[in-house]
């Protein structure tokens, strides 16, 4: 994830909770700041895609003498300085809704997100255990009733023949009776 999109989140979410009545209100804000961060979390390694260079960006690279490269100097000392910049943002953040809501809500906050998501996942894994139980029920329907749908076809297949091989030397003339 971005440094910036985090940053974007974590104001706008600043501005929320500025404007927000009550907790219920801000929860959205809050939990799409929290997905941006766990974002940011996984996408850590992923290599960055070419976006303009931010001032600071810039500053960098002109002392730093480098072209901006993803492992020069410049590039690692922006990535190292926004992460540091976010995570004072957030924890300001933090500490504002703690002052506005009581202490301890932020944490209260996570906890209840973590369980929500952790409750959903494992419904999610219901939800395919049963979706899979269903397709092999549905499996196994269809093979039974295709060997039930063969084994009629080759007896009528049989009785066909049995038929045309009795009319076939069925007796025509009159020395027969």
């Amino acid at each position: 994830m971005d440094p910036a999109t985090i940053a974007l989140a974590i104001a706008g979410t600043k501005k929320l909770i500025e404007t927000a009545s009550d907790l219920k209100s801000a929860y959205k804000g809050i939990d799409n700041l929290l997905a941006h961060e766990e974002a940011a979390e996984n996408a850590e390694g992923h290599l960055p895609s070419k976006k303009p260079k931010t001032r600071q960006q810039q500053i960098l690279r002109q002392r730093a003498h480098d072209d901006g490269e993803q492992d020069s100097f410049s590039e690692i000392a922006d990535e190292v300085m926004t992460k540091k910049q976010n995570e004072i943002a957030l924890q300001n953040l933090f500490n504002e809704i703690d002052k506005k809501y009581g202490a301890g809500t932020v944490d209260e906050i996570k906890k209840l997100r973590k369980e929500r998501k952790e409750k959903r996942e494992a419904q999610a894994k219901e939800i395919a255990a049963i979706k899979k139980k269903e397709r092999e029920e549905t499996v196994a329907f269809l093979k039974k009733w295709s060997i039930i749908f063969a084994q009629l076809v080759g007896i009528g297949g049989f009785i066909v023949l049995t038929g045309w091989y009795v009319w076939s030397i069925r007796c025509v003339e009159a020395t027969c009776r």
